[in-house]
């Protein structure tokens, strides 16, 4: 099931947006409201951006942030309670079936991208990782 929407794009450049109960990124629950928190205190709505990049001690590495660039021609969008995240087409071959989540630790708190069923491995500060 999918929908299009437009982030503050004109109506001709229009995005994919999957719910996450059928999507191949799915969002936490913790994830989703750290993303609403952040975008409460900024005036620009950005959606989270994950990219999957060759690098890290295990091959390759999730590189994510925020962003305002969507690209209408690679981007997928998938959405929760209000909360966008964006994942180009092919970062999106190495870690579908994964999930986004916000963990809050003693030594800090990051967003991670968890149970990639194409990870082999990864390393302690789940970044990197290799593929099957």
């Amino acid at each position: 099931m999918h929908r299009f929407l437009s982030l503050n794009r004109p109506t001709a450049q229009r995005h994919r947006l999957f719910s996450t109960q059928s999507a191949a990124i799915t969002i936490a629950d913790s994830a989703a409201k750290r993303i609403n928190f952040i975008n409460s205190k900024n005036a620009d709505k950005m959606a989270f951006r994950i990219s999957v990049d060759s690098g890290g001690c295990h091959g390759y590495q999730y590189v994510m942030g925020l962003t305002k660039e969507i690209d209408g021609e690679e981007d997928i969008i998938f959405e929760k309670d209000g909360a966008r995240v964006v994942v180009d087409k092919i970062s999106l071959d190495m870690c579908q079936g994964s999930q986004l989540e916000f963990v809050e630790e003693l030594i800090g708190s990051s967003f991670q991208v968890t149970g990639n069923p194409k990870a082999e491995s990864s390393c302690g500060c789940k970044i990197s990782f290799n593929v099957t």
